[in-house]
């Protein structure tokens, strides 16, 4: 497994793990970011997930459940990080 791949891999778990928490993904098209929200929700209640330094953002004025799941999904990228990164590792040996 390559850098690239490694990336691949981190961000499609956590595209997995965030769409397993009920959200749906949209992608800016130019490679830098998506956005996941609830069906219903305002532009205010999203997360975006950026991709190349693998950390999410929300409105400061987000609802409450929101900033819950934002918690919730930094800790799980910092998992799956964690997990993908030891297999990298395990990789070069």
């Amino acid at each position: 497994m390559n850098k690239t791949e490694l990336r691949k891999n981190i961000n499609k778990s956590v595209y997995q793990f965030v769409e397993s928490l009920g959200y749906t993904m949209s992608d800016d098209n130019d490679g830098s970011y998506v956005t996941f929200t609830k069906i219903g929700s305002n532009w205010k209640d999203s997360i975006d997930y950026m991709r190349s330094s693998q950390y999410v953002i929300a409105d400061k004025n987000c609802s409450d459940e929101i900033k819950v799941d934002l918690k919730i999904i930094e800790d799980q990228i910092d998992v799956i990080k964690n997990f993908w990164n030891k297999q990298f590792e395990l990789s070069k040996n």
